[in-house]
């Protein structure tokens, strides 16, 4: 079930990071309304699903390359919306942003770290 996933896990990052630009740059439409706070945890939501997969798809040797990954795009994306007529910098949703790549590292690290993960694994012994 898993192998397909697996075996294209470079194409997903790279799928969704397309999507994640897109949604980011494109006009939204103009029936949409979006109150503060959903957007807020759109930002974020978005952000922790772009780390999770970057992560997931082993592209990067070394440490911290993900998370470097993220925010970096994160960063960009938002810079671009002061360039866009119809888009506007917003210093909240880059910290969302981020707020979102934050979370995301610390799940993972969490998980990595788990007595039982680590059992399963066999990198160690539960505690």
């Amino acid at each position: 079930m898993l192998k397909p996933v697996i075996r294209f896990r470079k194409h997903i990052l790279l799928l969704y990071t397309f999507i994640l630009a897109l949604l980011l740059l494109l006009p939204l439409p103009q029936n949409l309304h979006i109150t503060p706070l959903q957007s807020l945890a759109m930002h974020f939501m978005l952000f922790f699903g772009l780390y999770v997969a970057a992560e997931l798809a082993h592209l990067f040797k070394g440490r911290h390359y993900a998370f470097r990954y993220a925010v970096m795009l994160a960063v960009m994306l938002e810079a671009i919306h002061a360039f866009l007529p119809y888009r506007q910098f917003d210093l909240i949703d880059l910290s969302a942003n981020v707020a979102g790549v934050l979370c995301a590292n610390f799940a993972i690290s969490f998980y990595r770290s788990h007595p039982l993960v680590r059992l399963i694994q066999g990198h160690g012994r539960a505690h």
